[in-house]
């Protein structure tokens, strides 16, 4: 049985500062951070924070899977606010087993989904040797996946690093370097 929590703002800051010093104590050090919107954003963001990251750069990128547009046209966003957590989380578990029901038909994953890059963002990669990717959770691992050979895509010389808050799925397509 997969294990789904609801965090606050107070949880979801010492999660993330516990997942930041995991980092710090590896001893590798990015030059770019890099949050994944919407969940990794807020992540990445706390862990900037860190008196270790605070000489990193930092930005952004966009990239949802479908069923977030399907949530958001329903307006389940919206509804999720006057859900109670344990409604929320046994629906977030009945979302995460249909997804590994279809990852199972596929063998592996091939990234094709190419992300619109800000030249600002094109200009930091390129400037930089070490990126700190940050997302809230792999689930498939397909978004971190294509989040990262975009940015490969840039500057190929690049060492990418993963870091999320947890793994949902038994078996994905990517396993972070980083996590709690």
């Amino acid at each position: 049985m997969l294990k789904v929590i609801t965090l606050n703002e107070k949880s979801l800051r010492e999660k993330s500062e516990q997942l930041g010093r995991m980092i710090e104590n590896s001893g590798w050090m990015p030059d770019l951070i890099i949050g994944i919107k919407t969940g990794g954003a807020y992540v990445a963001q706390y862990i900037k924070q860190m008196d270790y990251f605070v000489d990193c750069n930092y930005n952004e990128v966009v990239l949802q899977r479908k069923g977030t547009k399907v949530k958001k046209r329903l307006m389940f966003d919206k509804l999720s606010r006057l859900m109670p957590y344990l409604l929320l989380d046994v629906l977030r578990i009945y979302e995460i087993y249909i997804s590994e029901v279809f990852q199972k038909k596929e063998q592996f994953y091939i990234s094709n989904r190419k992300i619109e890059l800000s030249e600002e963002l094109k200009k930091q990669i390129l400037k930089s040797r070490r990126v700190l990717l940050i997302d809230d959770a792999i689930d498939s691992g397909k978004t971190m996946i294509d989040v990262k050979q975009n940015i490969l895509s840039v500057n190929n010389s690049l060492d990418v690093r993963t870091a999320v808050l947890t793994v949902t799925h038994l078996n994905p397509y990517i396993s972070p370097d980083h996590g709690c």
